[in-house]
């Protein structure tokens, strides 16, 4: 309920004022870089017999925070997307698939600052090696939808590609 309340309000006060473009002050925004190649990347939500799903804990980012994602990977121009994220699973998890779900293909902006998202579900998973993926600061866990939804609000889901890709499959998968 207050989060609601705090939405509206900060709504209501900005249809109040003047907003300022995002174009006047691009100049200072030095982590967009025009020069470099855009790339398409997938993500993959899995969930296990059980119902629980699979999540990444980042330890640390380098922000002094940690954060959860699903699998995923940027991909090599000309990449199929759905044998990528076969195989990304794989090395990430040790996990195997025979059930997948397309969950759809979107980009952030029509302005295409960034790559498409290809999104899909991994159904009935099992696991077939060790991962081969050896993060230092990532953690593999299962989890249940509860504490996943209760994650997206709380913002240990904290890149908006890991959250898209979450909230089709529980929106699809369910």
């Amino acid at each position: 309920m207050q989060r609601t309340q705090t939405n509206f309000l900060t709504q209501q006060n900005m249809s109040n004022h003047t907003t300022t473009s995002l174009a006047s002050t691009s100049d200072k925004l030095d982590f967009l870089k025009q020069d470099e190649p855009v790339q398409d990347y997938v993500n993959v939500f899995v969930m296990n017999e059980a119902g629980d799903v699979l999540i990444i804990e980042n330890r640390q980012n380098g922000r002094n925070w940690g954060s959860w994602r699903v699998a995923g990977r940027c991909l090599a121009a000309g990449e199929d997307p759905i044998l990528a994220v076969q195989q990304d699973l794989r090395w990430q998890t040790g996990l195997v698939c025979n059930s997948w779900t397309y969950l759809g293909t979107f980009v952030m902006d029509e302005q295409k600052t960034e790559g498409a998202g290809h999104f899909f579900c991994a159904h009935k998973v099992t696991q077939v090696s060790l991962p081969q993926a050896q993060y230092h600061d990532n953690h593999i866990r299962w989890i249940n939808k509860q504490e996943l939804k209760q994650a997206l609000l709380d913002g240990r889901i904290a890149a908006l590609k890991n959250a898209v890709a979450i909230c089709l499959a529980l929106v699809v998968c369910e």
